[in-house]
């Protein structure tokens, strides 16, 4: 029998800001925060972040700042031979990305010495500071770790060996889809678990209202990013056809594509986002619920292994789910995998159009897919039981000795290395100011 380790005390690491305006967010927020009897946890995350991206206010005592961004010395452009300054550039430029990583590394050190540590859990996004620093935190702290991946950003060799360096240093390992499942195994080898975002989910069917109205209700909740653009600009052209037949309401912090945000008599809605504990009786309210995935073939990638953060609470609220994206994309196999949604594959004109049109003469229909997609989600998305799982892994992780085999010449190296570079960080800083006040003077 596995033993456990209680009033454990994690500290979550990322670039990515645990915010009640981010998918990520929420999917870490519900599953961190539900089972506060098995321990406690502390947010190491960059102190300079998008404005509307804020935190969770309740996690705010628990938020560990990291500095993000420093001063980085200037390239040199001081009148010696080009091959001269090309290589001094290349140089400085490795010295400021040095430097830069060991400063991230000691902020969050000290909160593990601080907070006194137990556990280790990291959450690689799509930057330099995921991949970077959490190898090293694992080597130079000895504690254990837990990670998990919520997308395959890693495309380059180099980022794909941090990695998988993340992997193998691992005591349990998470993706965020069944597909990312299959992929991350076939790429590192070695065991992974599927946990999803899972929300509160109401102890029974919630029944949808028997009244009737003659055009079909649509929502979508969510970010309106990049790589949903052109997917909702396809949407907005197959709704204006429709007219008066249907209307959509988008919940999103973000701007509608360009072509779309000064139209009027539309069918639909910008409207701003909701509090998340009343996400799920606004869900309730409509017809159908919109998942989107990118037709686009550089978001392929993407496509393939992320799930919309969204489908948790889509699932929870026992209304027709209604996917639009190309096939291979993981929204809309898994929708078809269980047999739980309306899809739409193809990106042709008409194609949705003709889709909303048969979901709002087939009221049946549409109850039959919400209700069963409220059954499968709340066997396999409930956010109690999959707290209860991740908390598992980190206490079980927590009774795991720590490892010290940082040697004694690698501490002083480092040490002695960034001394250094830092003396010489300012001192080339300092000439450079010289050089460029002198020049002024001259001319």
């Amino acid at each position: 029998m596995v033993k456990l380790r209680h009033n454990v005390r994690v500290l979550f690491v990322s670039s990515m800001i645990v915010s009640p305006v981010t998918g990520g967010g929420n999917t870490t927020a519900n599953l961190l925060e539900s089972d506060v009897r098995s321990g406690e946890v502390f947010y190491a995350s960059p102190k300079y972040h998008p404005p509307h991206l804020p935190p969770f206010p309740e996690l705010s005592s628990r938020t560990c700042w990291f500095h993000n961004h420093f001063r980085p010395v200037p390239l040199s452009r001081d009148g010696r031979s080009r091959l001269i300054e090309r290589l001094d550039d290349v140089y400085i430029a490795r010295l400021n990305d040095w430097v830069q990583k060991e400063k991230v590394i000691k902020d969050v050190m000290y909160h593990v010495r601080r907070l006194r540590i137990d556990v280790l859990m990291f959450c690689p996004q799509n930057s330099w500071i995921d991949t970077a620093i959490a190898p090293e935190l694992v080597e130079r702290t000895g504690l254990p770790s837990v990670a998990w991946f919520m997308d395959d950003y890693y495309k380059d060799e180099h980022s794909r060996a941090l990695a998988g360096k993340i992997w193998n240093n691992a005591h349990r390992r998470f993706v965020i889809s069944e597909a990312m499942q299959e992929h991350f195994s076939g790429m590192y080898g070695g065991e992974v678990e599927v946990l999803n975002n899972s929300v509160l989910f109401p102890e029974h069917y919630p029944e949808p209202s028997d009244e009737e109205d003659s055009r079909l209700r649509i929502i979508y909740a969510g970010s309106m990013n990049p790589y949903y653009q052109r997917t909702m600009s396809n949407v907005l052209r197959e709704l204006e056809e429709l007219g008066d037949r249907v209307v959509l309401d988008i919940y999103s912090p973000d701007e509608l594509p360009l072509e779309w945000r000064n139209k009027t008599d539309v069918p639909w809605r910008h409207l701003p986002l909701v509090p998340p504990a009343e996400v799920g009786k606004l869900l309730q309210s409509y017809d159908a619920l919109l998942l989107l995935s990118s037709f686009e073939p550089e978001w392929r990638a993407v496509a393939e292994t992320a799930q919309a953060g969204k489908m948790a609470d889509y699932l929870a609220a026992g209304r027709c789910i209604l996917a639009y994206g190309p096939e291979y994309a993981e929204n809309i196999r898994y929708l078809r995998r269980h047999d739980i949604g309306e899809t739409v594959t193809s990106s042709e004109p008409g194609a949705l159009g003709d889709a909303v049109v048969a979901l709002a003469r087939d009221r049946d229909r549409r109850w039959e897919l919400g209700k069963r997609a409220y059954h499968f989600g709340k066997e396999h998305r409930d956010r109690t039981a999959n707290s209860a799982r991740l908390w598992r892994a980190l206490s079980e992780a927590a009774t795991l000795p720590q490892r010290h085999d940082l040697k004694t010449a690698k501490k002083a190296r480092i040490l002695l290395t960034a001394a250094v570079l830092e003396v010489l960080n300012m001192v080339r800083f300092v000439r450079q100011r010289i050089r460029s006040g002198l020049k002024e003077r001259r001319s």
